[in-house]
């Protein structure tokens, strides 16, 4: 299935996402009769891939509310409580931008206090990194400004450039979104004066971004 989702994906031929999907539902329905008990860990691997890629085909297919209804459905699947809080933090990160890329903020917003509630300890030993929670600060504050909540947002973008003021090399194009990002809530809540600092240091930073 992997071969005709990459044709789905970069060719967009409906054909090969119809054959794509038909083969990962399959295999899932296989697995479901068998009630998830796998007889080798690399049958669990291609059942989380499964979860992953099944909403993913949906979505460039142009039914994206079946990929949004398939997560929600078998949500209790995932860890076995109705919650996410057994996934990894890999699995964490791709259902919580499935979530956001569909427009469902609260799911969205649950897989990013997760990835944030897990310590900086737990990440490095399981494998991640601090830097996934940089990524979940600058979600965390797009979802908050999204809803009109700029104190928060503010709060997100701002404990992600902290993080991000750590780090070596120096990542100048998320410096420069976070940036932007303050500047923009601070712009809505017509606070000019810093809006236009953090716009300018935005613009200063993306000078330093690869152009390709």
């Amino acid at each position: 299935a992997s071969i005709l989702y990459f044709l789905c994906e970069y060719n967009g031929e409906k054909e090969n996402c119809q054959e794509s999907l038909d083969i990962v539902l399959e295999i899932f329905e296989k697995m479901k009769k068998n009630n998830f008990v796998f007889s080798h860990p690399t049958e669990g691997l291609i059942f989380y891939d499964l979860l992953y890629d099944i909403p993913r085909v949906y979505d460039k297919m142009g039914e994206t509310e079946k990929g949004i209804a398939f997560i929600k459905k078998n949500k209790k699947i995932f860890c076995g409580n109705n919650t996410f809080d057994c996934l990894n933090i890999e699995m964490l990160k791709k259902v919580g931008i499935q979530f956001y890329l569909f427009n469902d903020y609260e799911n969205a917003l649950e897989i990013t206090n997760l990835i944030l509630s897990r310590s900086d300890e737990y990440l490095l030993s399981v494998g991640g990194k601090i830097s996934d929670k940089r990524e979940a600060y600058y979600r965390y504050g797009l979802i908050h400004m999204k809803w009109g909540q700029f104190d928060e947002a503010i709060e997100g973008f701002s404990k992600g450039l902290a993080l991000l003021k750590d780090e070596r090399p120096v990542e100048y194009y998320w410096l420069a979104a976070f940036y932007s990002r303050l500047g923009l809530v601070h712009y809505f809540i017509r606070d000019y004066a810093n809006a236009s600092h953090y716009f300018l240091a935005a613009l200063s930073n993306n000078q330093h971004v690869p152009k390709n």
